[in-house]
């Protein structure tokens, strides 16, 4: 077991630590609000820094792409994209961590972080990506940027049904644990936004790529792509417009999530595992 191995590994352990110490924490002050826990806060806080610092070393170690024989190339594996998308998970769940109503669905973001993390154990890829150089890999750190958020997005609308029937039966608990449903419904659609305006800018950055829709292997994952934009682009006229939320809003996030998971996740694990070959 080489070093970074075992560094990835003590890392998820240590986002998984921070992630039920977070839990914990929240039930106890749930079930007790006058309870005094700032010592234990610094611990923690302690505890979730010195895991998202790794964290961000390992992906920026494993996940960046190298240059060999003064070539630039890319080696952008499966591995190496659910790291990235683990490190957007990090990024806003350290932004609901600063914020104490939000602190429930911090947890919920470490946990998927530490799941993320282990994707750096397969960082290796036989497929070398080297004409665009940088300007392809920004594309593709924008288009999983804009899935990150907008699969977090997509989560918050199922949490939010979940939420509002802790809140008739447990309201004591429900509401020291996960925000209102207010904030839930406010953040969804920030999320969305944003993930929505990475989204644009990824396709139109990705149309510079395009010489051969079928050479390159890329229709299934353009196609998907778009009808995924379609839809959440639907989604906030909506909510603009009819104020769209709740089931509504569910049903179109979670229809744009499946859309962009097959584009890029689904596509490219059937190019690269089953048929052995890569976007070009």
């Amino acid at each position: 077991m080489d070093l970074i191995t075992i560094l990835v590994i003590i890392c998820s352990l240590l986002l998984l630590c921070s992630a039920f110490w977070l839990f914990n924490s929240l039930r106890i002050r749930a079930l007790n609000p006058n309870i005094d826990s700032s010592q234990q806060s610094k611990a923690q806080r302690l505890l979730i820094s010195i895991s998202a610092f790794l964290y961000v070393a390992l992906v920026a170690l494993q996940a960046i792409p190298f240059s060999q024989d003064g070539n630039n190339f890319l080696q952008f594996s499966i591995g190496s994209a659910i790291a990235v998308v683990g490190l957007v998970y990090l990024i806003i769940g350290l932004y609901f961590y600063t914020r104490p109503n939000m602190q429930g669905l911090a947890f919920v973001l470490f946990l998927l972080t530490a799941i993320c993390c282990l994707g750096l154990l397969s960082t290796d890829s036989s497929f070398n990506l080297s004409k665009n150089g940088w300007a392809l890999y920004l594309h593709l750190i924008l288009s999983l940027c804009s899935y990150a958020c907008l699969s977090v997005a997509a989560l918050l609308t199922v949490i939010a049904p979940w939420q509002s029937r802790r809140l008739r039966l447990k309201p004591a608990t429900a509401s020291g644990f996960l925000p209102s449903l207010e904030s839930l419904d406010n953040e969804t659609f920030q999320l969305i936004l944003i993930g929505f305006c990475l989204l644009t800018v990824a396709l139109l950055s990705g149309f510079f790529f395009l010489e051969n829709l079928s050479a390159q292997h890329l229709p299934h994952k353009v196609i998907l792509s778009l009808l995924s934009w379609f839809v959440f682009g639907i989604l906030l006229l909506g909510r603009w417009k009819l104020g769209w939320r709740g089931k509504t809003a569910m049903r179109f996030a979670l229809l744009g999530f499946f859309l962009l998971l097959l584009a890029y996740f689904g596509s490219k694990w059937v190019l690269e595992v089953i048929l052995n070959r890569s976007w070009n």
